[in-house]
């Protein structure tokens, strides 16, 4: 039985009528951001095929914040949702055996640039120069 990447424990909110809009809103059950409901929009990537690495980019939609989570560090935040998206494209091309992943790969060892080389869109912005 092949292994897929594990998610951390999360909730989807549905793809429709949720605030009256239809969107995929997700919300992490576990840890520090656990409660705030939000949705990812306009991934990307974009290939440094000389220092062979891909960078994820996105925009992001918070709906719903806990009181208990108020104030949270933006810049923390950021990383938990890049960290998530790229949890969640592992664990669709995987299960739905797109592309070659090879299962008993390290994943410490991933061309995937860490959250500090990463681009965070801003809400209606352009992506920013690392």
């Amino acid at each position: 039985m092949q292994k897929t990447t594990p998610l951390r424990p999360h909730k989807v909110l549905g793809r429709t009528g949720y605030g009256g809009r239809d969107l995929h809103a997700l919300m992490l059950t576990e840890g520090f951001y656990a409660g705030i409901v939000f949705s990812y929009s306009n991934v990307s990537f974009k290939e440094d095929s000389e220092n062979d690495v891909l960078t994820v980019a996105f925009e992001y939609e918070i709906h719903e914040v806990p009181q208990e989570v108020e104030g949270f560090d933006k810049k923390s935040f950021e990383k938990e949702l890049g960290d998530f998206i790229v949890e969640l494209l592992y664990y669709g091309l995987e299960r739905d055996k797109l592309g070659f992943i090879d299962g008993e790969q390290n994943r410490e060892d991933d061309s995937i640039k860490s959250y500090a080389q990463r681009s965070v869109l801003p809400q209606g912005g352009t992506i920013s120069k690392d």
